[in-house]
């Protein structure tokens, strides 16, 4: 539950009012802390964005490369369920419709915010070497 109101203070304390004492309970209360803020999804969208305008290609193209080609190696370097499953998918696809298959896979969602940091360097040396100058690229001040 996250607590932002006097409001919200008050239904908390009501439903921990409401815990049946018969058991043992642990309660924990953190600050809370979003995975990645919204400005650095926002900033990434425009960077694709700015990308696509500047090599020509359609954004959902350029998005696709980013995500295989700086993304999936983040993944699969650090989760063995990923590095199965991409294993399984390559395998199967030439290099063009394993790229184009990165539309219907989860790959920045699944990011914490250290490997969107990672990623964003992925993204923003794709620009360079398309020679697109990206808006703010000092996008570590958005986490």
């Amino acid at each position: 539950m996250i607590i932002k109101t006097d409001s919200d203070r008050a239904k908390f304390i009501d439903k921990l009012m409401k815990i049946n004492l018969d058991k043992l309970w642990l309660v924990e209360a953190r600050q809370y802390a979003p995975k990645r803020s919204a400005q650095i999804n926002r900033l990434y969208h425009l960077w694709l964005s700015e990308i696509a305008k500047k090599t020509h290609y359609p954004v959902d193209e350029v998005t696709n490369y980013c995500k295989f080609t700086y993304g999936c190696p983040i993944l699969i370097r650090d989760s063995a369920e990923f590095e199965a499953f991409y294993g399984n998918l390559v395998s199967n696809l030439d290099y063009e419709q394993a790229v184009a298959s990165m539309e219907y896979i989860a790959i920045t969602r699944l990011f914490k915010t250290q490997q969107m940091v990672e990623y964003m360097h992925g993204v923003e040396t794709y620009a360079l070497k398309n020679e697109v100058i990206l808006t703010d690229p000092d996008f570590r001040l958005y986490i």
